[in-house]
């Protein structure tokens, strides 16, 4: 249960520096919505059956790589003050 709560703790701090920031906050769905937007064109005209599968992959790939820019995001303040350095 320790382990559950310090995540949670480092994930709410995290997320709440991360949000505190529009910019921080409008880059990641722009990158999502540029993202879904080139993948649709690049598909052009799929069968319906086929359609809705792509579309489910394609916003799950879209979300993933809009929370990895946030996630790396996350600890740029800790990598510039040297916190996250082991030596």
């Amino acid at each position: 249960m320790r382990l559950f709560s310090q995540t949670h703790k480092v994930l709410r701090l995290g997320l709440g520096n991360e949000f505190s920031d529009k910019e921080r906050l409008i880059s990641p769905i722009l990158f999502a919505i540029l993202f879904v937007v080139l993948l649709w064109f690049s598909f052009g005209e799929l069968p319906e059956a086929m359609g809705v599968r792509v579309y489910v992959a394609e916003i799950f790939l879209a979300l993933f790589f809009a929370l990895q820019l946030s996630f790396t995001r996350i600890f740029e303040p800790e990598l510039e003050d040297g916190a996250l350095h082991l030596y």
